[in-house]
């Protein structure tokens, strides 16, 4: 990357820019990485302006709006799902990594299909921010061993996600097939051995994002920048610098 990167790293359900403290301090000179907690998660209020998925992408367009170019969004979980409601309008942005986006599939998946059960989400919310599920949980959702702080952290973060049941309401299969596909240089990354969100959904993703650089990273979960964030930082950079450095397509004369 021939200039520095302005890198927007935004969380999935649940989280915050917690999600983000390992990685910060690993991304190379050439990426200037900034986090964000999104109004309702992370012990920030909920923005009750904040309806539809249209709302939230417009929210992440102001916040991304006074960020220099080369500039890049960094969407994980629900982020990219943000991501993606926010480029539905005109938005200029130089790059995008979703990983492991939320949209695809609601509609046969068991965890969507159960969250539409009369307070299912809420119960899970609170179920996950229990210390008694813990030892558990760490277990399924972190491959390496993370410090226990940073991980109660973690956990304790849904104890006041406001808006964590309100994304099953709004996340519907009606508003995935009404997207339209972007243009915007794009990369869809995975870990392989994903159990919250599995790499079989990217098939769906295409349609949305067609040409994107697809990487599925072998022995990774849901959580890398967390459990692995040298690894992590190194494919997200890598993945950067072959979204922004990539040439212009060729142009027949006349056109």
């Amino acid at each position: 990357m021939s200039e520095p990167v302005n890198l927007l790293a935004v969380h999935g359900n649940g989280g915050g820019a917690i999600r983000f403290t390992r990685l910060v301090r690993r991304m190379p000179p050439g990426v200037a990485l900034r986090t964000v907690t999104v109004p309702g998660f992370g012990g920030v209020p909920a923005d009750p302006r904040l309806r539809t998925m249209d709302d939230y992408g417009a929210w992440l367009a102001r916040e991304i709006g006074d960020m220099p170019h080369p500039r890049a969004l960094l969407g994980h979980g629900i982020g990219g799902s943000w991501a993606l409601a926010m480029l539905q309008r005109p938005v200029e942005l130089d790059a995008l990594i979703r990983h492991a986006p939320v949209g695809a599939h609601l509609d046969t998946r068991r965890l969507p299909r159960a969250m539409r059960l009369p307070g299912a989400p809420e119960l899970t919310r609170r179920a996950i921010a229990m210390r008694v599920v813990r030892p558990l949980l760490r277990r399924r959702v972190f491959d390496t061993n993370v410090p226990r702080e940073l991980s109660d952290r973690f956990f304790e973060g849904y104890s006041d996600a406001e808006a964590f049941a309100q994304m099953f309401r709004i996340i519907t299969p009606e508003w995935f097939d009404g997207l339209r596909p972007i243009e915007v240089p794009t990369a869809l990354l995975w870990g392989e051995r994903d159990q919250v969100l599995g790499a079989g959904q990217i098939d769906e993703l295409r349609r949305v994002v067609p040409g994107a650089i697809e990487r599925v990273i072998p022995g990774w979960g849901h959580f890398p920048m967390i459990d692995r964030p040298t690894a992590y930082a190194k494919v997200v950079t890598d993945l950067l610098r072959a979204l922004i450095d990539a040439p212009e397509p060729a142009t027949t004369p006349g056109q």
